[in-house]
């Protein structure tokens, strides 16, 4: 059958994914002088040729897009993505060869891209690449069946090798969607014959399993055998399928089998792979937890995601952050948030934000709905830690930390038994309450970060959301009630102890009839008038709101694009570094490897940039010890542009750096 693929191209976005694509410094440099030596052929250096992309003067650097093919075969995602948000359409040709030079590596950067060259290549590093099956599967998983008039044309068509992969890309969209509404979808692309072919395409049968062997570390009297639901562990025969099917990364048996019993297998498999050093060719053992993990297993995971980049291990630090999404539970995704959150490497920052946005794209919302869902209460008000004749419960004390109770009051922590006391049952009381704690100390810390981030990005809640999100959890509650919160017409609140809202002059405020909700910034506060009230009511805030400096523009610089007052002071490059913790980040390295700049990106596009001198040297960042500060710009406008929340928050740190 002769069919025509669709020629059209589409961008399809996440939500934020383009902004957060966009994000980056833009240092300043002569772009038309570096178009003039690109157009030279001077130009070589392809980091240099992409920040041009980048920064450079739209209405120089587009026209060059169509033709920029760089010889690119080592990871470049972070960079394309840049060139992609900016571009969009107009950067698929582009993005799609570098991304044929290294899928792994660079083609993330065409996830929001739909087109029939994007298809096939996607259908064909399926089929050929292992490295490329999470990109791939993650593609066609956004995609779905919009896929399938890309596909259907290969798949009908006379060239074996191209049929072979798009029939196997449509199987792969038919198991998440079905095979019959691939066959509808087919019919409305290309009419009732082209859709009977699609049906009457079978399952393929895919290249022969090769041999499995199984490690020593991994032989069936070495791990716990799950069992089945009567209490009965799986017999030594069908245990060794279960594994060799799991070794070989194919469909495996657990019918029968207790959720739990395969929780502990899966974790007990997982600790044999760390003990016989992680080997790479049986990373099988950690994908094993997406499939059958847990909480426990994700409580394992998440530290070992944080620090194996630190061992050059950033392939196992991505799967991980895979394999917590795939767990899915509402604690291993907030330890993927955690990672996403803190993590100073920027790969897997990135990995982990996409493994989330992929979460809530599958659950039909945004991001920041899914992260307010995502808070694990650990069920605090109902938790009881039982001894048998005597119990005790938990809550948060006044630094938010678990503490132990008794008849509702607080105690240092958990009595050693008694000689009435259930041994067994305290002794499990005692793991579960080490869990709690460290468990409650990761989320109470994540949270006091993300409301911060809340309180100075403008972030606001529905009524109804607030209330089943923010003021009704267990904990996010706890912080909230220490906080100050405001409607948009103005009107400041705070959440009481009994859970109603009172304003500064502890009358009743009603939220139904505030609009959206935001944590507010002391800017838009009367600051003096709420201090009284939190001293009043002996009210410790979480981080700094009442007591944050407040910082404002003068009539000068609101009309202008530099801000004077900081020019020429001279600070510790220690200091400076300090700034990125702040998402303010470091420039591009120019000659010498030294970084001139530092910039802070802002919501429209435009930076604040600190230029540099001497500047910092990458590496070794003790060369120079100090730099002055020879200007503070903003690129783009002036800095009356920005609202006042956002140049407080630049101005204090501007201030804090210099004094």
């Amino acid at each position: 059958m002769n069919l025509e693929a669709p020629e059209g191209r589409e961008l399809r976005w996440l939500v934020g994914e383009k902004l957060a694509w966009t994000a980056g410094p833009c240092p300043d440099q002569d772009w038309a002088g570096h178009v003039e030596s690109y157009l030279a052929g001077k130009l070589t250096w392809i980091p240099y040729q992409s920040d041009m992309f980048v920064c450079g003067p739209e209405e120089l650097v587009r026209p060059l897009l169509a033709a920029w093919r760089p010889d690119v075969n080592y990871e470049f995602a972070h960079r394309l993505k840049r060139i992609v948000a900016r571009f969009e359409l107009d950067a698929h040709d582009a993005a799609l060869h570098v991304a044929k030079k290294n899928p792994f590596g660079s083609g993330p950067a065409l996830m929001p891209f739909l087109s029939t060259d994007v298809a096939r290549a996607m259908a064909d590093w399926r089929f050929r690449l292992k490295s490329a099956r999470e990109l791939t599967a993650a593609w066609f998983a956004r995609h779905g069946l919009d896929t399938v008039p890309y596909l259907v044309p290969d798949a009908l068509g006379k060239r074996k090798a191209l049929r072979d992969r798009a029939h196997g890309a449509l199987w792969l969209v038919a198991a998440e969607h079905g095979l019959d509404a691939v066959v509808a979808a087919a019919r409305t692309a290309y009419g009732d014959e082209a859709a009977s072919g699609v049906a009457a395409l079978t399952e393929p049968a895919g290249p022969p399993p090769k041999p499995v062997r199984l490690p020593r570390w991994a032989a069936p009297d070495m791990l716990p055998a799950p069992a089945r639901e009567d209490g009965t562990p799986l017999d030594a025969d069908r245990f060794r399928d279960l594994l060799l099917a799991l070794a070989g990364d194919r469909p495996a048996d657990t019918a029968g089998l207790t959720r739990a019993s395969l929780a502990a297998f899966a974790l007990a498999l997982f600790e044999a792979w760390l003990a016989a050093g992680t080997p790479s060719r049986e990373k099988w053992a950690m994908r094993t937890l997406g499939r059958y993990g847990d909480d426990a297993a994700a409580r394992r995971l998440a530290p070992l995601v944080r620090e194996w980049p630190k061992q050059s291990g950033h392939e196992r630090a991505a799967l991980g952050a895979r394999v917590l999404a795939e767990i899915g539970t509402d604690l291993a995704l907030a330890h993927l948030y955690g990672i996403a959150g803190k993590t100073p490497y920027p790969a897997l920052r990135d990995r982990a934000w996409l493994r989330l946005e992929e979460v809530a794209a599958a659950r039909g919302m945004a991001l920041t709905e899914l992260l307010d869902r995502l808070v694990p209460d650990f069920g605090l008000d109902t938790v009881v830690l039982d001894y048998g004749p005597r119990s005790f419960t938990v809550g948060l004390d006044a630094a938010l930390r678990l503490q132990v109770l008794q008849d509702g009051k607080p105690r240092k922590g958990l009595p050693k038994p008694g000689l009435k006391d259930d041994a067994a049952l305290a002794e499990a009381a005692r793991r579960r309450l080490a869990d709690l704690r460290k468990d409650v100390r990761g989320v109470v810390s994540d949270q006091l970060a993300r409301l911060e981030w809340a309180m100075t990005s403008g972030r606001t809640w529905a009524p109804a959301d607030f209330r089943a999100h923010v003021a009704g959890h267990a904990i996010v509650g706890r912080i909230a009630s220490r906080l100050v919160w405001h409607d948009l017409g103005g009107r400041a609140f705070r959440i009481a102890e009994d859970g109603t809202f009172a304003d500064v002059h502890d009358d009743p405020y009603e939220l139904s009839a505030g609009g959206p909700i935001g944590l507010a910034h002391p800017v838009e506060l009367d600051v003096a008038a709420w201090a009284r009230v939190f001293v009043d009511y002996e009210i410790l805030q979480p981080f700094a709101q009442l007591s944050r400096p407040v910082h404002r523009l003068t009539d000068a610089e609101r009309g202008a694009s530099r801000l004077d007052r900081f020019a020429g002071a001279k600070v510790a490059t220690g200091r400076l570094l300090g700034l990125t913790r702040r998402d303010w980040q470091r420039g591009v390295p120019q000659d010498g490897g030294v970084e001139h700049e530092l910039t802070l990106p802002l919501d429209d596009g435009s930076e604040v940039v600190i230029d540099l001198d001497p500047g910092i040297a990458v590496g070794l960042v003790d060369l120079f010890p100090d730099n002055t500060l020879t200007a503070v710009r903003i690129s783009r406008g002036t800095f009356g542009d920005l609202g006042p929340i956002t140049a407080s928050e630049i101005l204090a740190d501007l201030t804090a750096l210099t004094s």
